[in-house]
């Protein structure tokens, strides 16, 4: 609408508050203890007055301000009469008493000169009234005419007089102050004095000189008042209502130059939503908008136009979706910050269904057991799938008697999973694919075990060759090698070598290499490996009808 609205404030992080707008200025009739900011709208008394339109001084009570008194003579009565004093100051000048003569109840008296009266000068009423008598009226040019008509009525002698003295002084009959109604009779007359009327019985009379005598306006309520003139009503020009003649309210209490009566009373200020340009009293009722408004609620400031004004926005994360979201914020800085996926905002799982602390979403299925032969490191929930190759073996074994390829093997196998495969190797590029084998011929035969899952097993049997008379083995027993891996000196150990027992060194090939009897009751033989290649070899103790069989590593 045209309107400024300005809005100011002071702010101190992170708190902005609004200025107290208003009149600051403590000399002036509105001034506000309140305000902090002057918005120009104090108003002071007039000159001389106080803010409620009275005289700060006024001596005489009169209710004209010390400052405005007009000294002079302010009685209407007296020959100097000022009618803009207001103070009278004692000057006034009166008719004497020596002028009048109130034989015959008449007023006869006149001013001897004009210095006496300066708006008269001596005449004879006598001449005047009966002038009046014979309808002369009172007031007329003086001409030769009028001097034979005064001659008529007056006698030559007081006519010429009469006639002179106007003539001389070029004077005109003039009632000053004084205005005459019906005057055709002798001693009846009706004068407005002063605006009062009064029936007296003689009129004085003061002429003006001619030159001021004009028809003008008798009303002495009239602005143009003529008291020297001719009255004509008609020509009387009056102040308009509520004002004085000088254009002045006659009333104002509030000294704002709007009379009292033309008041309007509303709003003033022009920064209220609710001004009132016709209004000229402020009645304290403006209205204005809050801070960073306009009067119809919208932002002043809203750039980024979200119905939020600038001054208020408030800088922060908006999504709700974040962990640093903030409810307050209404203008996203880009801060936002994000759980990682699956996690909440303290880093716990969202979704956790067996409680391990991994999030279902990064969970992998597989086996968990680090002993299982399938153990999967990166896995993380079990699924069930483990296997283990752990197989349990037991061989029992026949030689082969007098080279007659009478040797056999036996296998029983537990563990592992599924079916099993059999994969045979050994002397002179045996092989076979059966669990259990026979017709071999004296040696080491190599056995790989494999089980659906895919687990191994290597065995090494060997097969000792015996000639006849020797019993077969009845069973195993325990020895200790040692150290293994060996490089030099093997020593082998048993509590259960009894008799002769015998023992025997083999290759991988299945290759006879040492073969050593010992008489029992030595449990310790040492066996030397010197110059040996490093390899797998393998050592067969023999020992009362029983069989002792070790791994040893050469290197």
């Amino acid at each position: 609408d045209g309107t400024a609205n300005i809005y100011e404030s002071t702010c101190l992080y992170p708190i902005c508050s609004p200025l107290v707008l208003g009149c600051t200025d403590v000399a002036a009739c509105n001034y506000d203890a309140e305000a902090d900011t002057d918005d120009g709208s104090c108003t002071f008394a007039a000159e001389a007055l106080d803010c409620d339109g009275n005289c700060v001084m006024d001596s005489d009570g009169d209710g004209i301000c010390d400052e405005f008194e007009v000294a002079g003579c302010s009685d209407m009565m007296a020959c100097n009469y000022d009618e803009l004093a207001t103070d009278n100051d004692g000057s006034c000048d009166y008719f004497s008493a020596d002028f009048f003569d109130w034989s015959e109840n008449m007023y006869i008296g006149f001013p001897v000169d004009s210095s006496a009266c300066p708006m008269g000068t001596e005449l004879y009423n006598d001449a005047f009234y009966t002038l009046l008598e014979n309808g002369m009226g009172y007031s007329w040019d003086v001409n030769e005419a009028d001097l034979n008509e005064l001659i008529d009525v007056l006698g030559t002698e007081l006519g010429t007089l009469f006639y002179n003295e106007l003539d001389q002084a070029n004077l005109v009959f003039c009632g000053d102050m004084l205005n005459v109604y019906n005057s055709p009779a002798f001693g009846s007359y009706s004068v407005m004095w002063n605006g009062t009327s009064f029936d007296i019985p003689s009129l004085g009379i003061y002429v003006v000189p001619e030159s001021t005598a004009s028809i003008g306006c008798s009303d002495v309520e009239a602005c143009n008042f003529d008291a020297c003139g001719i009255g004509d009503l008609a020509l009387c020009e009056y102040a308009e209502e509520a004002y004085d003649c000088d254009g002045n309210c006659v009333n104002d209490a509030d000294a704002d130059g709007v009379c009292d009566e033309f008041e309007v009373a509303g709003c003033t200020d022009v920064m209220a939503c609710n001004y009132d340009e016709a209004a000229t009293d402020d009645d304290g009722s403006c209205g204005y908008a809050e801070a960073g408004y306009d009067c119809d609620g919208n932002c002043l400031n809203d750039s980024d136009g979200d119905g939020v004004c600038d001054e208020f926005e408030v800088d922060g994360c908006t999504d709700v979706t974040a962990c640093n979201y903030n409810e307050d914020a209404t203008d996203d800085d880009g801060s936002c910050e994000f759980a990682e996926e699956a996690y909440d905002c303290e880093g716990n799982c969202l979704n956790d269904a067996d409680g391990d602390g991994i999030c279902d979403e990064f969970e992998i299925a597989g086996c968990t057991d680090e002993e299982a032969e399938n153990y999967d490191a990166t896995a993380t929930d079990d699924d069930g799938s483990c296997y283990y190759c752990d197989f349990e073996i037991i061989v029992a074994i026949s030689d082969d008697v007098n080279n007659e390829n009478t040797g056999s093997i036996d296998v029983t196998i537990s563990g592992g999973s599924g079916e099993y495969e059999f994969a045979w190797t050994g002397p002179d590029a045996y092989t076979s694919s059966e669990q259990n084998i026979d017709g071999l011929a004296a040696g080491v035969y190599l056995l790989v075990i494999t089980d659906t899952n895919g687990c191994t097993a290597e065995l090494e049997v060997p097969v000792g060759d015996i000639v006849d008379g020797i019993q077969e083995f009845d069973g195993a027993f325990s020895i200790l090698a040692y150290p293994n891996p060996v490089e030099n000196i093997l020593w082998v150990e048993s509590s259960e070598f009894i008799g002769l027992t015998q023992i025997r060194l083999y290759d991988a090939m299945g290759r006879l290499l040492i073969d050593q009897q010992v008489t029992g009751g030595n449990e310790r033989v040492a066996i030397s490996v010197a110059g040996f290649a490093a390899g797998s070899y393998h050592l067969v103790a023999s020992s009362n009808n029983r069989r002792a069989v070790e791994r040893i590593q050469i290197r």
